[in-house]
């Protein structure tokens, strides 16, 4: 399990990644220990590490060119803001078990995106555009899986949501669907009109779709250098270097503990900056591997993503 934590990571920093555990079990030590396995077998059992490798290919096109869903811009607190447009919902031509999985997909990449330095705050704000949307786009098994796997998967991500221009058919659903929510996550929830939105959101890093100055975000497939030049990263590395890799990123994980360990016993010549390097080097391990476990995503064309290990085989859009 601790080599799938390690994954589960993304190279980010290994206090700051269990201190969201912490903080969403209220700092009770063993019940922050239990989200954090069954966060691991869940990443096990629904196919994490698949879903990365193989990123939007086997995905379903005609859902993600409605662009239901996206990352992109910041907030006036410096958090990233995600943006849903539930009047984009199409049920009839869903496939449930594709649509999860972009969910999945879209959690991941933001959780690497986030890590840039130009994002002040690990959380993101969500803001969720009612307008135009009636009750065929009212869809109570996606919002539950959505929340499910927001809430108990990746804890301590959202900084707030912004419910934008809230039909009057809106308020059985918000009924239905508040239970759902941590009290934490309740007092979050804030609905606003269209106009309100400029409060927490400058229009410079507003879509035009909601009024703002940014361009629309849009889905582009991926282009045949990129899948080419993915499949050549991939192939020009031998399996001795691929395993060479693995072990080292292993052996970086299990220095990091032993380190930790022998750190809060005290251990004489053991200080908080030999943790310090040994984190930097599951940082380090872990760019290596990513060719090996992951693949581009639209967020790398639009140049959301900055990913160095991409950056000679992504065309930007």
């Amino acid at each position: 399990m601790l080599y799938e934590l390690g994954l589960a990571m993304h190279g980010e920093d290994p206090d700051v990644y269990v201190m969201r555990f912490l903080r969403a079990r209220k700092w009770v030590p063993e019940d922050a220990v239990n989200m954090l396995v069954n966060m691991l077998r869940w990443r096990a059992s629904f196919g994490v590490r698949q879903i990365l490798l193989e990123a939007e290919g086997p995905l379903h096109k005609s859902e993600m060119k409605r662009c239901q869903s996206y990352f992109c811009g910041t907030d006036k607190e410096g958090r990233i803001c995600c943006f849903v447009h539930a009047n984009r919902h199409n049920t009839s031509d869903l496939v449930r078990n594709l649509s999860e999985k972009l969910i999945v997909l879209t959690m991941e990449s933001a959780c690497m995106i986030l890590q840039q330095p130009e994002f002040k705050s690990t959380t993101a704000t969500m803001l969720v555009d009612l307008r135009d949307a009636g009750i065929q786009h009212q869809d109570s098994i996606a919002t539950r899986f959505m929340l499910n796997v927001m809430q108990n998967y990746y804890p301590e991500r959202l900084g707030r949501a912004l419910i934008i221009s809230a039909p009057w058919i809106f308020s059985g659903f918000w009924q239905l669907i508040k239970p759902w929510l941590d009290p934490v996550v309740q007092a979050k929830v804030v609905f606003v009109s269209r106009e309100e939105v400029s409060q927490y959101v400058d229009i410079s890093q507003t879509v035009k779709h909601l009024g703002g100055e940014m361009r629309d975000f849009v889905y582009t497939d991926a282009p045949e250098s990129e899948l080419n030049g993915i499949t050549k990263l991939r192939s020009e590395m031998s399996q001795t270097e691929r395993d060479d890799i693995w072990a080292s990123f292993k052996q970086g994980l299990d220095e990091y503990v032993a380190t930790t360990l022998a750190w809060c016993k005290g251990t004489d010549g053991v200080d908080n900056g030999a943790r310090l390097i040994a984190a930097k080097r599951i940082q380090s391990d872990y760019v290596r591997l990513t060719p090996i476990v992951r693949a581009p995503t639209n967020y790398h064309r639009m140049g959301i993503h900055r990913d160095e290990a991409f950056k000679s085989i992504v065309t930007l859009v």
